[in-house]
């Protein structure tokens, strides 16, 4: 008896090594050549990338000069090779920080 469930689980295991082997990739989408710069006197920020699939956006924190809290402001979803993604604070205030967001 533990013999055949020894063989069972090993048919099991190779059924599923081959599945997994057997089953399409998941296709991951990616922008490349992706680059960031302060604009406006430092009131606002743009995300460019120069190739590659999917979607980016740039996301900066804005502090109120004087303070030290931060709020997030961010930029639309945009294409690579086709747009750029752009946000300003909100007036008087300054960003403090810049990165971009991947998406698919």
């Amino acid at each position: 008896m533990m013999n055949r469930t020894i063989r069972l689980l090993g048919a099991s295991s190779l059924l599923v090594a081959c599945a997994t082997l057997a089953a399409p990739g998941v296709a991951t989408a990616a922008p490349t050549g992706c680059s960031s710069v302060y604009i406006t006197n430092g009131t606002g920020a743009e995300a460019s990338c120069t190739g590659g699939t999917g979607t980016f956006r740039i996301r900066i924190d804005c502090r109120t000069p004087g303070q030290s809290n931060t709020y997030p402001r961010t930029g639309i979803w945009a294409h690579p090779g086709l747009q750029k993604s752009t946000i300003w604070c909100y007036s008087g205030d300054l960003a403090s920080g810049k990165t971009i967001n991947y998406g698919t």
